[in-house]
């Protein structure tokens, strides 16, 4: 956050010592919990710090302005003004006691309106300004609590509502000079706020400084958002960009307007890093799609609402969601019997032509959008993807309970298949991996048991071996015929053709790795075994939600897959460790772009 203090600093500077006028006004605003008081105060510090080291060089300290801050807490309604309400209003006020209308909006305008008169040079530049302070211990304002001396040349002024955009609050964004809203995730701030009350002993559990913020501070915030006046800072939508194969560059497009009624923007929190994403920048195609022209990377997101389109209901601004990251017609006979994984014409992100999730904002439809609870942060909420393709999988797979399962590959997939199965209440479940160090995680994450398969000896042929590798499965684990489901996430041939020798007779078998795009098969062997042999691709109806649930009941802890975490300017170097392939590297995940200001 320093460097943000500073850059903004450095800008205030600069605009007050051009400025035509005597002084400069600044105004801070944000939600309750934003920062917006400890940006204000670190602001106006690093300006008069700067001021006072010029002074001691000798330098000329007329372009680095003294800088005052002042709160609009002095302009809350005093406590003799909520006594005088009625009964039920007085109530409502003290819970409510922060809230726009509790605060003298008349007063605070006229201040402000005194405040550019004296700014512009308009009444006597040697005149002191008084405001109100707020007296924290009796919980009223000060009248003339602090002055604004003669030789100050930039004011900030911090609250909640100085750049609301509501009658009568609106007049303060048009007198002053500069506008700078502190953006946070209001999830965030909520959580920051509730524990504050329990640190300072206003409440004595989280759960109950949850319900206190909810009840005023959260609401405070939404509006805040909500209702957001003009501000000075240009936003742009930072992007990670596959410009060719091989080719990637970060590049500030233009934020994405809402097209649809309901449409919404996602402030992108998390993103995960998935093969395929890799494989397009590696080889530029997966099957029939083909990198054509530039496009961003990244689908598996969380994210925050930044703006809600006018027909959205069922989200609201500052909501946490994660986000689904295909969007189907809704309207071929595919989606209208659920299958909607299946619409030729989804629009899916990162899946070329169209855009991923690795940028500042993304625009998605609201019903793609999947509100995850307050315990749930953003870094679960961007494996909920993942989580919903293993779901997928052993849907398609039909697990149920007390049935054997065995998962070929112990990725990030394959480890979710196993621990997905488990939650499904499987008897067994059996994760299958060349790699050693991968297996001792997938038995500490939730398989029952886990199987390396031995090399092939020289001179034995794939297929023969195959037959052999799945009796020494089967032996292993006692698994008599073979088990119920196998489900391959490897997309490797010799894990398909184990996997077909493996599964008992009658049961069922999921392709969902992708490798070679044709592979010897045992096709006899599936045929005289009678298996049901399936492909699955994403997730169709149910499977999201399902996902979220999976997390949030703690049924499957993601947390333990993310083993490196990368800031959004890191994303290339996150890209290069997923494509080594590093066995100790399990799933990638990119925290999203923090504004630099």
């Amino acid at each position: 956050m320093e460097s943000q203090y500073t850059n903004l600093a450095e800008t205030i500077i600069q605009r007050a010592s051009s400025h035509s006028k005597n002084r400069y006004i600044v105004a801070v605003a944000g939600a309750p919990g934003s920062g917006k008081t400890t940006l204000a105060t670190a602001v106006g510090a690093q300006i008069n710090r700067a001021r006072q080291v010029a002074a001691e060089k000798g330098e000329t300290n007329g372009s680095i302005p003294k800088t005052m801050v002042l709160s609009m807490d002095g302009f809350h309604l005093p406590r003799s003004a909520l006594d005088a309400l009625p009964d039920g209003e007085r109530e409502q006020a003290y819970i409510r006691r922060g809230a726009p209308w509790t605060f003298d909006v008349k007063a605070f305008v006229a201040f402000m309106k005194s405040l550019r008169k004296w700014a512009d040079g308009e009444s006597s530049s040697a005149e002191k300004l008084y405001a109100p302070t707020f007296d924290h211990a009796t919980k009223d304002p000060v009248a003339a609590g602090v002055a604004i001396d003669s030789d100050v040349g930039v004011v900030i002024v911090e609250g909640n509502y100085t750049l609301l955009d509501e009658p009568e609050w609106r007049d303060v964004g048009q007198l002053v000079d500069y506008r700078v809203f502190v953006d946070v995730d209001l999830q965030e701030a909520r959580e920051r706020l509730a524990r504050r009350h329990v640190e300072a002993g206003i409440e004595g559990c989280l759960e109950d400084g949850f319900a206190r913020v909810d009840k005023n501070d959260y609401l405070n915030g939404l509006m805040v958002k909500e209702k957001l006046g003009k501000v000075e800072l240009v936003e742009t939508n930072p992007s990670f960009v596959l410009r060719a194969v091989k080719d990637v560059a970060f590049e500030d497009r233009d934020v994405p307007p809402l097209k649809d009624p309901w449409d919404v923007r996602v402030q992108i929190a998390q993103t995960g890093i998935c093969g395929s994403d890799v494989h397009y920048w590696q080889r530029g195609r997966i099957g029939d799609f083909i990198l054509e022209s530039p496009i961003v990377l990244g689908h598996e997101s969380s994210g925050v609402i930044a703006e809600v389109g006018s027909a959205v209901k069922n989200l609201k601004v500052g909501q946490k969601v994660a986000v689904e990251p295909g969007v189907p017609c809704r309207h071929c006979d595919y989606c209208r019997s659920g299958s909607y994984n299946l619409c030729p014409d989804t629009v899916f992100a990162a899946t070329p032509p169209h855009d991923g999730t690795l940028s500042k904002y993304y625009i998605t439809q609201a019903d793609f959008c999947y509100p995850i609870p307050y315990h749930m942060d953003l870094e679960e909420g961007a494996m909920v993807e993942p989580v919903a393709v293993a779901a997928q999988i052993t849907k398609v797979g039909n697990v149920r309970p007390n049935q054997t399962v065995v998962v070929f590959g112990c990725g990030p997939i394959g480890l979710l298949c196993q621990a997905v199965s488990k939650a499904y209440a499987a008897k067994k479940v059996i994760g299958i991996d060349i790699s050693q160090s991968r297996l001792d995680f997938a038995q500490s994450f939730g398989a029952d048991g886990v199987f390396l398969p031995p090399a092939r000896p020289e001179g034995v042929e794939e297929t023969e071996w195959s037959e052999k590798v799945a009796k020494l499965i089967k032996d292993k684990f006692n698994l008599g015929e073979g088990p119920d489901v196998v489900l391959e996430a490897t997309g490797a041939q010799s894990c398909i053709q184990t996997g077909i020798h493996l599964t008992k007779k009658g049961g069922t078998y999921v392709q969902a790795g992708m490798g070679k795009e044709n592979v010897v098969f045992p096709i006899t062997t599936a045929c005289i075994r009678d298996l049901t042999i399936r492909g699955s691709i994403r997730y169709s109806t149910g499977c999201y939600p399902v996902a979220v649930d999976l997390i949030a009941s703690g049924k499957i802890d993601v947390k333990k897959l993310i083993t490196n975490r990368f800031t959004f300017e890191q994303t290339e170097e996150a890209f290069e460790l997923v494509r080594q392939g590093k066995e100790s590297v399990i799933k990638v995940v990119i925290h999203g772009y923090q504004d630099k200001q």
